[in-house]
C-alpha cells in the first residue's frame, strides 16, 4: 500500500493498524512519544503489546494521545523503523563526522567515523549532537541572541557530518525533539546525548518585536520569548 501524501493523522492511523514501513510516509510530523494514559486524576497504565489500550478503566478518556498514533503503534510492535530510538513513534540514525550513517551501537567522539549527528528518519531533519568536551559544541556553551547566529557558520566551517548548510532550527522543528514522556530533558537521550535542562534558541523572531526570539525549554518542552540571556544553541540541516 502507498500512502505517500496522506494526511499525517491519517497516515499515522494506517501505520498504526497494518505497521506499514515508516518511510511510506513522506515529509511527517514527529510524534509525542506519549504512551502513558490517564484518567481525570492519575496514570492509569501503559500502552504496550500486553496492553493496547494502556488499560482505560473509564470510556470518557478513550481516544487519548497514549492510544494513538506512531508512539502507540511503536509500543506495540507495530512501527517498521529504518534506525532506531529510545522513545517510543520515534526513529534516529547516528551519522558520522565525516556523513556516513552508523550503527545504533556507535559512540560519540571527533573521529571520522565517530558518530556527531542524529538523523531524524520522520521528519528528514539531521541535527547536531552537543558534546562535553568544553570545544566550540559543548553543551554548556550559551549565546545572547544576537550572537547566536554566529553558530551555524561555525559549525558549518567544520563541515560537520559532511555538511555546510546547518542553520538554527524553527521552534517546531526544535518542538519536533521534545518526548511528552520525559522530563529533564523532555528528549530522547539515547540518541541525543548532553542536552541540559536549558533554554535552545530557535531562529524566529518575535512577531510583535523582533528585538526578541522564540525558545524551547528541554526539560518540559515550554515555548517562550527571550532576547538578553544567553542561550544554549542547536543547529539543524535539511527540511527547508
Amino acid at each position: 500500500m502507498n500512502v505517500i501524501g496522506l494526511p499525517a493523522a491519517l497516515c499515522g492511523a494506517i501505520l498504526l493498524a497494518c505497521a506499514i514501513p515508516l518511510p511510506a510516509c513522506a515529509g511527517r510530523l514527529n510524534d509525542t512519544g506519549q504512551v502513558n494514559c490517564f484518567s481525570a486524576s492519575a496514570q492509569t497504565g501503559t500502552v504496550g503489546v500486553a496492553s493496547p489500550n494502556g488499560a482505560l478503566p473509564d470510556p470518557r478518556y478513550e481516544r487519548q494521545d497514549c492510544t494513538r498514533g506512531l508512539a502507540a503503534a511503536d509500543a506495540m510492535g507495530r512501527m517498521a523503523k529504518v534506525g532506531a530510538s529510545g522513545t517510543e513513534g520515534r526513529d534516529y540514525t547516528k551519522v558520522a563526522n565525516d556523513g556516513t550513517s552508523l550503527a545504533a551501537a556507535a559512540a560519540l567522539g571527533n573521529g571520522a567515523e565517530d558518530w556527531a549527528c542524529t538523523r531524524d528518519n520522520v521528519t528528514g531533519l539531521v541535527w547536531e549532537v552537543k558534546t562535553a568536551d568544553g570545544g566550540v559544541r559543548d553543551r554548556n556553551k550559551t549565546y545572547p541572541w544576537a550572537n547566536a547566529g554566529t553558530y551555524p557558520g561555525t559549525v558549518n566551517g567544520l563541515a560537520l557530518c559532511g555538511y555546510t548548510d546547518w542553520r538554527l532550527p524553527t521552534v517546531d522543528e526544535l518542538l519536533s525533539l521534545i518526548d511528552a514522556d520525559a522530563v529533564n530533558p523532555a528528549i530522547d537521550g539515547t540518541y541525543f546525548p548532553n542536552t541540559t535542562n536549558g533554554l535552545y534558541w530557535s531562529g524566529m523572531t518575535h512577531a510583535a518585536d523582533a528585538t526578541f526570539a522564540w525558545y524551547v525549554r528541554f526539560s518540559d518542552g515550554f515555548i517562550g520569548s527571550n532576547r538578553g540571556n544567553a542561550l544554549a544553541v542547536r543547529v539543524v540541516r535539511g527540511g527547508q
